[in-house]
């Protein structure tokens, strides 16, 4: 045996220089050496004993730390070096040796290096490097809580607290200290990445998270502190305001429809109702633009794409939405985008103004009605005192030529045969003015009530005219009035009421020579269109202001309505003729240009009644009918 342990000894003479300890087996697994200092390192108090392996490396250290000092049965697939760390706290590296001795016998030589306060040192270095590069508190503790190191920020955080070797639960109250302890426990047995706990200190929230950073000894777990607070209160002012955000959406008096480049991605209430559908599922991924009418597509797009690029808000503007059952309703509509996610999503309000717009056309409608009404009881007020000054003035002047024939009589006058004439003309001009006036209003209310009966024949209408004109000529000459009849056919036979004709003509020349001034002019034109007869009167005289074309024709529209205007006349003639023209399935209309000229436009349809021939033009009593149309034109 000396001789092996000189081998031995003498092999390994620079190990023994340094502070190792040494254990040399043989192949059959004998201890042929080991030093004071292997003996220190495992704990074993009888140095001198030599034996077998099991009697010096007890169960204590196979169990503990994993390791077999026995001669290798494979040299290959054995460690070279091996860290050992003991429950005393030691860290022991440990390597080995293969020796020959004289005799040619393998031994094994099994090294042990105390690396214990290097280990601890490059331990701590790098622990200080993981806490100090965190920027939140954190601390190291070992399993059973004990508080190893910290860093900086976490003195801080606890107002310079030093517990440094004392049980962190202190820090956080007995109430945490069962929490801590569980989630060690399931984090160094499951062999957890990390595990993460809330811990509630002087009405504060900490996340708390643990991870171990030290499996090869025993463990040491990193912990990372978040004051969660602020953050919790964030959240609930968060969720807070989202519900608010949520009641307002749901509770919109609008529609609102959220869609994310026209993809309706959800509606609230009112958004369901508008479209008259069940549920916002009928919808859902459908285009917003499907449900705008087609009017309002270009005004759509055009806000739409301004809104995206410019990521910014719509005016608010009208529009018109189709509902599923293809009901069409007034709206207004606006839109906003906002980012949500990464994704663009848009925000449309819809108003439904179908009921205001009903309300607001019903007010104008009633409105007009009013004026209309106020309008009309003005020019009834008018129409009657029109009429009074028409009634009266051929009665005063009846009544005054009656006088001075009486007064003529009484005085027995040398010259009386001539002035009974002239008075006689004049009674019977007067006589006229009011058999006029009663047969316009008799025929005026005939005609609106649908009364007046027409007895159409075959007529030549332009032979007609010209006779009625012919029967005129001398009014006009008399005033210095040059009149002109032009015709584009010689004979234009059609159905008409000659009476209603001879009133329709004469009413509208009696109106030109009223109204135009000596040495002016009027014509009258005849031309056929298609199956159409064109009549215009035109003459150059005052004209028809603007506003009053419009009423011209109405019953109780005249132009002139003042007591003092220059031109008689109760001014229902015109209604008459449009009443007239309209029975014969025509139209009249008027142009003018105010001090220049005035010309009526008659278009009457060309008919023809089934009878035989064309009755003759006779006229017997046009003489008469000329001189009460012409009854207020003074000669």
């Amino acid at each position: 045996m000396t001789n092996n342990k000189q081998v031995i000894e003498k092999s390994i003479l620079d190990l023994t220089l340094t502070d190792v300890g040494f254990l040399a087996v043989n192949e059959e697994n004998k201890i042929l050496y080991k030093n004071e200092k292997f003996n220190n390192i495992w704990g074993i108090v009888n140095y001198d004993n030599i034996g077998l392996l099991n009697s010096i490396i007890n169960k204590r250290i196979r169990n503990s730390y994993k390791i077999d000092l026995k001669y290798p049965e494979n040299l290959k697939k054995l460690e070279y070096e091996k860290v050992l760390y003991l429950n005393n706290g030691q860290v022991i590296k440990m390597t080995h040796r293969l020796l020959y001795d004289d005799k040619n016998t393998k031994s094994m030589i099994w090294v042990f290096r105390d690396d214990t306060e290097k280990f601890s040192e490059e331990k701590k270095h790098s622990q200080n490097e993981i806490l100090n590069a965190l920027t939140e508190p954190a601390y190291i503790t070992d399993s059973k809580g004990n508080l190893l190191d910290y860093n900086e920020r976490f003195i801080k955080y606890f107002n310079g607290i030093d517990i440094i070797n004392k049980s962190i639960w202190k820090l956080f109250g007995k109430e945490a200290k069962e929490k801590f302890k569980k989630a060690d426990k399931i984090l160094i047995e499951n062999e957890l990445e990390n595990i993460s706990l809330n811990i509630k200190k002087d009405e504060k929230t900490f996340k708390v998270k643990k991870s171990v950073i030290n499996k090869k000894e025993e463990t040491s777990i990193l912990n990372i502190l978040s004051d969660v607070s602020i953050q919790k209160n964030l959240v609930k002012k968060l969720y807070e305001s989202r519900q608010r955000y949520r009641k307002l959406y749901e509770n919109s008096p609008d529609a609102v429809y959220l869609h994310e480049y026209g993809k309706i991605i959800s509606a609230n209430k009112k958004g369901i109702e508008l479209l008259n559908i069940s549920d916002y599922l009928d919808i859902k991924e459908d285009s917003l633009f499907k449900y705008i009418h087609p009017d309002y597509h270009s005004t759509y797009k055009r806000e739409y794409k301004k809104m995206i690029e410019n990521k910014n808000t719509t005016p608010l503007y009208e529009a018109k939405v189709i509902t599923k059952q293809g009901d069409i309703k007034d709206v207004q509509v606006k839109s906003s985008v906002f980012p949500h996610e990464g994704r663009l999503i848009s925000y449309t309000v819809i108003r439904d103004i179908t009921k205001r717009k009903k309300e607001i056309k019903l007010r104008k409608i009633a409105e007009k009605k009013l004026i209309d009404a106020v309008e009309y009881n003005k020019l009834t007020t008018e129409f009657f005192a029109n009429l009074s000054h028409e009634f009266r003035t051929p009665l005063n002047i009846i009544l005054a030529t009656v006088q001075l024939m009486n007064t003529q009589i009484n005085n027995k006058d040398i010259d009386i045969d001539n002035k009974m004439k002239k008075y006689i003309k004049t009674m019977r001009q007067n006589c006229y003015r009011l058999l006029r006036l009663i047969n316009n209003m008799i025929d005026i209310t005939k005609i609106d009530s649908g009364f007046y009966r027409l007895r159409k024949e075959n007529l030549n209408i332009v032979g007609l005219i010209e006779d009625i004109t012919t029967s005129v000529v001398d009014y006009m000459s008399n005033r210095n009035i040059k009149f002109v009849f032009d015709t584009d056919k010689e004979v234009i036979n059609t159905a008409i009421d000659s009476d209603a004709m001879e009133r329709i003509v004469l009413n509208l020349l009696s109106n030109a020579i009223k109204f135009t001034n000596e040495g002016d002019k009027i014509e009258l034109k005849i031309t056929k269109q298609d199956k159409e007869v064109i009549i215009s009167v035109k003459d150059t005289g005052i004209g028809i202001n603007e506003e009053k074309k419009e009423i011209i024709f109405d019953r109780l529209g005249q132009a002139d309505k003042s007591l003092t205007r220059k031109q008689e006349g109760s001014g229902v003639g015109l209604s008459i003729v449009k009443g007239l023209v309209e029975l014969h399935d025509g139209k009249i209309t008027v142009e003018s240009e105010y001090n220049n000229w005035t010309k009526f436009i008659i278009r009457l349809p060309i008919t023809i009644l089934k009878q035989t021939g064309i009755k003759k033009d006779i006229y017997n009593n046009r003489i008469e009918k000329i001189n009460i149309e012409f009854s207020d034109i003074y000669l």
